[in-house]
């Protein structure tokens, strides 16, 4: 497998404390002739810390939370580009803010042996409307999260935009022709996503040594045993392809770590997923789970990380608190109107993701879930909340029904984010002056923060929060 080493560049000049965006050309046209202008050839594989309130350690989790925000946004990830990853870095001060950010395009062209050439090349080139709205994506993202300090790291999209009039032009005999000629022992990762394969060619089982395949945006519409009985497979990508319920037939394994059944016509969990007894991260965003309250979860003991998102689901199912070792739990874009009150037998939960919901109240139960520590539930129907456990680092309740910040948010010990934003709650919140871990708050478009008989009294909040270091937006 080839690995590429980025050039990540520094920048030594500009005002401090303002956000500043370049796409490669602009960075290295603005530093053309700075004699101080540093190239840092290390490439630090990092993630920043607090995206789920705690600092986060896999690249995978980082761009996980990454593409769910850029969701919110609802930028669209496949423009009419021929781009096919894109590649960004973030470099923060010494309080967490992002203070530059760098994003550029790999793209790759085929040659005639059907090897592929690298390149790298300005983000969204011929598509000006997109890459403003990317921009524009980045601003709101660094303004909403806070990082490490000091620090340098990426985050990216796998994206599948290549031209695929292009690309399907390779016939299924010459996809094989390709994978026959790469040594069977030595392949660790294999990515046929978008290549319009009806199926998987029979080649890529020679590939004992195998831990990652993506094969999203093809035309499967089933995935045979053989792919499930690679003993070293530890990702499997199936996003985006024509694959119904029944045609995904498992075998007993012990390596798969990660499974995306992503926008498939799915309509319920697989039973026999119990056979991957491995399996942590399981992704079904975009299939419509109408039945998902009568899903049993059996044996999936190993589950951490499980992707619901917009899945038409009303409710959950008793089944779900066998996942004991569940700690995230993406439910955006679903119909839930409330939670089981035994929700709180998910002990080692600690990001509850519930936002795009039709949620009235959530249980009082909450409060017992004691490593939980982000929970958002913006744009639901709250009016207030009764009771959260004290482990709760970051909270969003954005675009709700709260005419006061509930008592069980300002009595929170470790509160260090807060978004209140769009919410008709008419009194300066100065309760809040006495949350000493507070970090960020995010209040805009509420009725204390436009009405003039309250503008004195806000303008006086914001600045002794500011006093404090806290970022108030």
């Amino acid at each position: 497998m080839i690995k590429f080493l980025f050039i990540f560049l520094l920048f030594s000049t500009g005002l401090f404390g303002q956000l500043k965006i370049y796409n490669l050309d602009e960075i290295q046209a603005a530093h053309a002739d700075n004699p101080n202008f540093e190239i840092k050839a290390e490439y630090k594989y990092k993630t920043p810390e607090g995206l789920d309130g705690k600092s986060l350690q896999k690249q995978r989790k980082g761009n996980y939370y990454f593409q769910l925000q850029a969701a919110e946004v609802n930028l669209s990830l496949e423009p009419e580009d021929r781009n096919t990853h894109l590649q960004v870095w973030f470099k923060t001060d010494s309080q967490g803010r992002a203070e530059e950010v760098l994003y550029y395009n790999s793209r790759f062209e085929r040659k005639a042996d059907h090897s592929v050439l690298p390149i790298n090349s300005l983000a969204f080139v011929g598509n000006r409307e997109m890459e403003e709205r990317f921009r524009s994506f980045l601003k709101v993202y660094c303004e909403k999260n806070r990082f490490s300090p000091n620090e340098v790291f990426s985050m990216s999209f796998s994206r599948n935009t290549r031209d695929r009039t292009e690309f399907n032009e390779m016939s299924l005999q010459e996809v094989q022709e390709m994978l026959t000629a790469m040594p069977a022992d030595s392949v660790k990762e294999l990515n046929l996503s978008g290549a319009g394969l009806r199926e998987i060619p029979s080649e890529v089982y020679r590939f004992k040594n195998l831990e990652s395949v993506y094969l999203s945006g093809n035309k499967l519409t089933s995935v045979p045993k053989a792919l499930f009985k690679l003993k070293h497979l530890k990702r499997v990508v199936l996003h985006k392809n024509n694959i119904a319920d029944g045609q995904i037939h498992f075998a007993r394994n012990r390596s798969i770590e990660l499974l995306d059944m992503g926008f498939n016509p799915i309509a319920e969990v697989p039973k026999k997923l119990r056979k991957l007894k491995k399996l942590k991260y399981l992704m079904l965003a975009n299939t419509n789970l109408d039945d998902f309250e009568q899903t049993k979860f059996k044996k999936l003991k190993s589950l951490t990380n499980l992707n619901l998102y917009n899945c038409s689901i009303y409710g959950l199912p008793k089944g779900l608190l066998r996942c004991k070792k569940l700690d995230t739990l993406d439910l955006y874009y679903n119909e839930l109107k409330t939670l089981p009150t035994d929700i709180y037998k998910l002990k080692r939960m600690n990001t509850l993701a519930l936002a795009h919901n039709s949620l009235l109240r959530l249980p009082e139960s909450l409060s017992r879930m004691e490593n939980l520590e982000t929970i958002f539930v913006h744009h639901n129907k709250l009016k207030t909340i009764l009771a959260l456990p004290q482990s709760i680092q970051q909270v969003d309740i954005g675009s709700n029904r709260f005419d006061f910040i509930p008592p069980a948010i300002l009595d929170l010990p470790k509160l260090s984010d807060l978004d209140i934003s769009n919410n008709p709650i008419k009194e300066v919140p100065v309760e809040l002056l006495k949350s000493r871990r507070l970090k960020y708050l995010f209040q805009s478009d509420n009725l204390y923060t436009q009405e003039p008989e309250t503008a004195e009294g806000y303008e006086s909040f914001k600045a002794e929060l500011g006093e404090r270091g806290v970022v108030v937006k």
